[in-house]
């Protein structure tokens, strides 16, 4: 049975230290959670003095129990991640196996260069690389994967020519818990970024009108989202929120938005989250951008830049970007653009949600409406890699690969992770938005 607060106990092997915080205003508005992940498996003293570090994980929480159990989930999949070290000293090692693509025999292995794919770099498999089993999610047939698809941070020989993200990555009780997870990110990540490419005129949601329309005004999604939403407004925040469309029945996308000008420090944080209930959507996307609020206000603090760069290559940078004026900027072009919420629309959707609802969308329905677009994600089981006392209380991790899909830019200097072609299918589907080949979007505000 999983324990949430002997996941992060240092001596079952995922956490080194761990923290609990209660609200700090007005840096922290909501409780937090911190976790840095086992040096045995990071390495002790790396990147030490970095604001944002991959190695230690954060999650926000409208409570102490909430704040546990989500910096509990992202610590077990944020560390199973992380390559497992190299036993020997050769050019590939350690966890993986080292071929040429052409080696591993037909239909064997995932071409991640290949248009459909556009995973990687088109010189990407002119040299060996190192390879994961996986299995493709629409047929369980098994394939072998690059390990800059899957590892994040990657080591630097595997990460050439790949962008490594830690999209894609959720963990659970069960396989299917963590899968399902994995798969409504993608997701999130799919519509957000495409909508944001194409500059969608969203249709925004009337916070106050959704939360007072829920059936039970005390079920545990509206009741947290009205919380996320008086922490926001207790600082003199005017959180925006809308709906990003997903094609995907029954889920439902929501954006959060919080400019902040606060002692003349501009920064603009951008929170976003798929689920199929409309509140839990609604407060995690809240949540999460309270949560880069936070991230950018340490930025600016601890790493300013004074001419932030407009291809940000990681996290800092992109970070440093929304924490400027430009960013700010592109976030307020883009709101602007957002079309009025109506009344019935929101009432129609907030009589949706029902308190304590079971998980209404399955993996099967997940895959089945992304089979329709033409999409075939490939999953890597990463529960070997967790620590045993964490195995044995039932955690399972996995990252799913959006085969066919726009997936998280984690550096904006690369040109192959737009997906053209899917970007493109979407620009024909809306009726409306940028040509991808033309285009010169700016950074987008994940972090």
């Amino acid at each position: 049975m999983i324990d949430f607060s002997a996941t992060l106990a240092p001596e079952n092997g995922l956490a080194s230290a761990h923290a609990i915080r209660p609200p700090r205003r007005p840096d922290e508005p909501l409780w937090q959670g911190l976790a840095e992940l086992h040096r045995d498996r990071t390495g002790a003293g790396e990147r030490q003095g970095e604001a944002l570090s991959p190695t230690v994980v954060g999650a926000y929480g409208i409570s102490p129990s909430d704040t546990l159990t989500r910096a509990a989930g992202e610590a077990v999949e944020r560390f199973a991640l992380l390559p497992v070290p190299d036993p020997g000293s050769g050019p590939i090692s350690g966890e993986g196996r080292p071929a040429r693509i052409e080696d591993l025999g037909p239909q064997a292995a995932l071409d991640p260069t290949a248009p459909h794919a556009g995973l990687a770099a088109a010189d990407t498999l002119d040299r060996p690389l190192r390879w994961y089993p996986a299995q493709w999610l629409d047929s369980g047939a098994p394939l072998q994967v690059p390990a800059g698809l899957v590892d994040y941070p990657a080591r630097a020989e595997d990460s050439d020519g790949f962008d490594p993200s830690p999209s894609g990555a959720a963990s659970g009780g069960t396989r299917e818990q963590a899968l399902r997870s994995a798969l409504l990110e993608v997701i999130e990540r799919d519509a957000f970024l495409t909508a944001w490419f194409h500059q969608l005129p969203l249709r925004l949601l009337d916070a106050d009108h959704f939360a007072s329309r829920a059936p039970d005004p005390g079920s545990p999604g509206v009741r947290r989202f009205r919380q996320a939403l008086h922490a926001a407004r207790a600082l003199g925040l005017h959180p925006v929120l809308a709906r990003v469309p997903t094609h995907v029945p029954g889920v439902v996308c929501t954006v959060g938005v919080i400019i902040d000008t606060a002692d003349g420090r501009p920064l603009a944080a951008v929170g976003a989250s798929a689920s199929d209930d409309p509140a839990t959507s609604a407060v995690k996307a809240l949540q999460e951008a309270l949560q880069i609020r936070s991230a950018l206000r340490l930025v600016q603090r601890a790493h300013p830049a004074e001419h932030p760069s407009r291809r940000p290559p990681g996290d800092l940078e992109r970070a440093q970007y929304f924490a400027s004026t430009a960013g700010v900027r592109a976030v307020e072009r883009w709101v602007a653009t957002f079309t009025p919420a109506e009344t019935a629309e929101t009432a129609e959707t907030a009589e949706a949600i029902a308190p304590d609802a079971p998980d209404a969308v399955t993996v099967t329905d997940l895959l089945d409406a992304l089979h329709t677009q033409g999409v075939r994600p490939v999953v890597v089981d990463l529960t070997h890699r967790l620590p045993d006392p964490i195995r044995a209380m039932g955690w399972h991790a996995v990252k799913v690969i959006p085969v066919g899909m726009q997936p998280l830019r984690m550096d904006d200097r690369l040109e192959f992770t737009w997906h053209r072609e899917r970007l493109e299918a979407a620009r024909a589907r809306f009726g409306c938005g940028r040509h991808p080949a033309a285009a010169d979007p700016e950074p987008h505000p994940l972090i």
